[in-house]
């Protein structure tokens, strides 16, 4: 709880101009993800439409696996 409250004060220094960019950044992040996905699946031989939905699964996965880590791995 200690670290919550810790990186809410450190944004809180940040510009508001620069936390907008970071979110806009962070909620971007999916969709080219799952563009990239779809491009490399193409190069590969398979169609977009099943590509994109699977990079974006996989994405999401990953990302929760590594949120939810122990710290140090």
């Amino acid at each position: 709880m200690l670290d919550l409250l810790a990186s809410v004060q450190v944004t809180a220094s940040v510009p508001p101009v620069l936390r907008w960019l970071g979110g806009v950044l962070a909620t971007a992040w999916t969709a080219v993800e799952a563009q990239g996905g779809a491009v490399l699946g193409a190069a590969a031989g398979s169609h977009p439409v099943v590509t994109a939905p699977a990079a974006l699964g996989v994405g999401v996965v990953v990302a929760l696996v590594v949120r939810r880590s122990p710290p140090g791995c």
